[in-house]
């Protein structure tokens, strides 16, 4: 049996996980060694899903060959551990779970992760490194880049080009022929009817390049959900405060700006792309990356945030 790690250790490593599981139910070929969580070695020792967290990079067994997979949700995230493990001489493992179906001349690049119930339309291809989880469906002719995250019933329709390092939150959808650049963040239930720009975040209900038509009252209220505030317009910050711990799942009286986010078990590499949708959808720009993955306190975002709207 190859031996394989899951680089990560976070809710989503688990999904990669049961995709592992599940395929040697079916034929066995994985012999699992653990997950490996660069970005937290301290740890080692803990057990998740009922595996052991090995540690870092540098705890890894010595063996003469090991496949890894990558389990974090982040674009970004994945390239650069991805990237290391091939450095260190890891091999990619493609684990495509037996329940998803595939037409004939769709490619899966190396080292991707497809989850249960996925579609693969005729003649589309997925680059390496991607994740596409429970229920996306890839229509024909698409293409996926390297990197890209592709969440739970996501629907990208046929001719889509999606470049690399694209994120498409949960049950977003794509419509024909669109292009979405590199490193561009599509969020949850998004329509996306334009052509979307590198590192350009979405998140209205509707994003259309149609000419104004009149729309039916049962969309216009949809769309009046998700309308944005005007560029300049400021920071509430009991009202981001609210709205952060929402995205979060915590009590909003349980986040001040002294919030240690990295003790925080819900941040983690998604919640990093849930906050930029959520800054790009409330307060209508979108924030460098970096501000937001190298946050340690909730402070550290409030500050970033109104540098930016004052610049």
């Amino acid at each position: 049996m190859k031996r394989l790690i899951i680089l990560g250790a976070g809710g989503y490593a688990q999904e990669v996980l049961w995709v592992a599981d599940d395929l040697n139910a079916k034929h066995p070929e994985w012999d699992f060694l653990g997950f490996v969580d660069p970005e937290a070695p301290q740890r080692k020792g803990e057990v998740h899903y009922d595996r052991p967290v090995l540690g870092g990079w540098d705890d890894i067994p010595l063996h003469p060959e090991i496949y890894f997979a990558c389990g974090i949700g982040s674009p970004a995230a994945r390239a650069s551990e991805c990237a290391e493990a091939e450095r260190r001489g890891y091999k990619a493992a493609t684990l495509i779970h037996p329940s998803v179906i595939s037409a004939r001349h769709a490619e899966v690049g190396a080292g991707t992760v497809i989850g249960a119930g996925c579609i693969l339309a005729p003649y589309s291809v997925i680059g390496r490194h991607c994740s596409l989880n429970i229920g996306v469906t890839v229509g024909h002719n698409s293409r996926v880049g390297d990197y890209c995250v592709l969440s739970p019933g996501v629907q990208v329709l046929g001719a889509v080009t999606l470049q690399e390092q694209v994120f498409l939150g949960a049950n977003a959808t794509v419509y024909l022929g669109r292009k979405v650049g590199a490193g561009a963040i599509v969020g949850a239930n998004s329509f996306l009817l334009k052509n979307l720009a590198p590192a350009q975040a979405s998140s209205a209900f509707l994003q259309s390049s149609s000419p104004p038509r009149k729309t039916p009252a049962r969309v216009a209220s949809r769309i009046a959900l998700h309308r944005r505030a005007p560029r300049g317009s400021g920071v509430n910050r009991d009202e981001f405060s609210r709205e952060f711990a929402d995205m979060l799942g915590i009590d909003p009286g349980a986040l001040s700006a002294e919030t240690d986010l990295t003790a925080l078990p819900e941040w983690d590499s998604v919640a990093y792309l849930s906050a930029m949708v959520l800054i790009d959808e409330k307060l209508s720009f979108t924030i460098r990356p970096d501000l937001i993955s190298n946050a340690r306190t909730f402070g550290d975002i409030l500050t970033a945030v109104e540098s930016a709207l004052r610049e």
